[in-house]
């Protein structure tokens, strides 16, 4: 009876582990069966009450990147080499015209793993800028501008294949000038509950003597 409790206890452990180490590949975004997950990502997003909190009369909404979309969508690394039901499988902008916060609900796949069932922190830093750049330009000279200083405070790990939030908002009492010239935002990847588990700061800056292509107010 021990031989056959330790041999099934050695069986389960062995499987488990060989699933955290080398789980089964994930389907392509393009296979059929990769596009009937990423569909169902949409569904269970809309059903999510925090979604369903942002959709007041103060919100404004878009997928990330499809405005001004067209072509540019899969040049994009966020929607378009990282997309997917393993990579950002969904990832939905929220606005809000009141208090100018910027939110994003993303999917954040099993392929984005820099450690099995943990997502890559420099993934976690991506997802920041992008959102903090969205805060941040918006008030700069053209709408656009770069990064030109970006701090990162990891708290707790994000785990993968689960649903995460990233919010970002203007620094208060930064000094940002009147020149329209350069904006402080601060930011945090959250849980579906709130739970802060990484922190971001940022600087974005219009460059002097290179002009950049604009990216509209939704991108």
């Amino acid at each position: 009876i021990m031989a056959c409790g330790f041999l099934l206890l050695g069986l389960t452990v062995g499987k488990f582990s060989s699933l955290m180490l080398a789980p089964p590949p994930l389907p392509s975004p393009e296979s059929p069966e990769g596009q009937k997950l990423t569909s169902a990502l949409c569904a269970d997003a809309e059903a999510l009450p925090l979604a369903k909190s942002m959709s007041g009369e103060e919100w404004e909404a878009w997928d990330a990147y499809t405005t001004p979309g067209g072509d540019g969508l899969a040049n994009r690394l966020t929607s378009g080499p990282l997309a997917g039901y393993g990579g950002i499988g969904y990832q939905r902008v929220f606005y809000n015209k009141t208090t100018g916060e910027y939110v994003v609900l993303a999917w954040l796949g099993r392929g984005l793993g820099g450690w099995p069932g943990v997502v890559h922190g420099g993934l976690l830093a991506t997802l920041l800028d992008e959102c903090l750049a969205r805060t941040g330009m918006r008030g700069l000279d053209g709408g656009v501008g770069v990064t030109a200083r970006l701090e990162l405070g990891y708290k707790m790990p994000v785990k993968s294949a689960g649903w995460w939030v990233v919010r970002s908002w203007m620094e208060e009492g930064a000094d940002n000038g009147t020149s329209q010239r350069k904006a402080w935002v601060k930011g945090r990847v959250e849980d579906l509950a709130g739970s802060v588990y990484t922190e971001g700061r940022a600087l974005y800056v219009v460059p002097k003597k290179v002009k950049l292509a604009g990216l509209g107010d939704k991108f």
